[in-house]
């Protein structure tokens, strides 16, 4: 009887000991749900820099703005953009398991 009492408590503790090994995967879901709202709100970054590239094209077209400033603007906000599509790049990357650009 003392044997068999010691064998369940034995397995008990392996399983226990070994239930991190093939535990949950809610690490990982909360890893998901980080990258989909960081892709989300670079998205968003990209989004609101190009339509400023837009919106410097108009009121340099209307006059309200000098050449200069239109271009520094643009420049600026086109720099602005690029650097969000590079970071939505490497996180599609990382995402992919692939390697990271420098």
């Amino acid at each position: 009887m003392a044997v068999a009492v010691f064998c369940v408590l034995v397995i008990g503790l392996l399983v226990l000991t070994a239930a991190p090994l093939f535990g949950p995967r809610e690490a990982l879901v909360a890893d998901d749900d980080a990258l989909r709202q960081r892709v989300e709100a670079l998205e968003q970054e990209k989004k609101g820099y190009l339509k400023a590239i837009k919106d410097v094209e108009f009121e340099r077209a209307t006059g309200k703005i000098s050449e200069e400033d239109f271009q520094e603007l643009r420049e600026f906000y086109a720099l602005k953009a690029a650097e969000a599509m590079d970071a939505l790049d490497r996180l599609e990357q990382e995402a992919r398991g692939g390697p990271k650009r420098g």
